[in-house]
């Protein structure tokens, strides 16, 4: 039996196209500083959140702040250090991202080489934040993998075109997607997705999640919300 070569299968649906007269290319640039710094003030919240660095704004009263956190991070899952993990995670990969943009935008905008080195390190690190989230959302690397893949061939079957990239069919991609979750036990219907409450609510059925638990996701939704 072949092997499944994850990278191989991903290069097949790759653009080889590079649209030049699409984009400004000053206005490019002036997003990619936009990312880097919001990518930067993301990781000053990750190293205070889960290394315990001070934070230079200050929270509320500590007590208030903890159930407010608490309550925000139940909408992710039922069992808090679940949640704090996808958050750390989801945040991490943001900044590595970010680290990574950081290293092109210099090589193209400050007559500096790209840092080879550094982009694989960042690139690695990315991949940790991949495991960490895919752990804690009970996948193996391999199910990440294949299910990935079989979503892109459904929408590039032979190969990347633009047509198909500007035309896709998202009912056959989510069904991929959903035929995955299924697997799992957590029955997420598409049509569903279109209804954020009853989306949320089938989840919270599907991992567990109690009156209570809803009931307190809520009022952390209410809270950043300033309700």
């Amino acid at each position: 039996m072949t092997k499944f070569d994850y990278v191989a299968q991903a290069t097949l649906t790759l653009s080889n196209q590079f649209h030049t007269d699409k984009v400004n290319p000053g206005a490019f640039v002036t997003r990619m500083r936009a990312a880097i710094s919001a990518g930067d003030a993301l990781d000053e919240c990750k190293k205070s959140l889960f290394y315990g660095r001070d934070f230079k704004i200050p929270p509320p009263d500590g007590a208030e702040a903890d159930t407010v956190w608490r309550e925000m991070l139940s909408a992710l899952h039922p069992d808090p250090k679940t949640a704090e993990h996808i958050l750390h995670a989801t945040i991490g990969l943001v900044t590595e991202a970010s680290e990574m943009l950081e290293a092109v935008y210099k090589a193209m905008t400050k007559n500096r080489a790209l840092d080879l080195v550094n982009m694989t390190e960042e690139s690695g690190d990315a991949k940790w934040y991949l495991a960490v989230l895919a752990h804690a959302l009970g996948n193996t690397w391999e199910q990440d993998e294949v299910i990935n893949i079989a979503k892109l061939r459904a929408r590039f079957p032979n190969a990347f075109t633009e047509h198909d990239a500007n035309n896709r069919d998202l009912a056959t991609e989510r069904a991929i997607l959903e035929g995955e979750s299924q697997g799992k036990g957590l029955n997420v219907n598409r049509a569903d997705t279109t209804n954020g409450d009853l989306a949320r609510e089938r989840l919270a059925d599907a991992v567990g999640m109690t009156e209570e638990q809803r009931d307190q996701a809520d009022r952390g939704r209410k809270y950043f919300k300033g309700e």
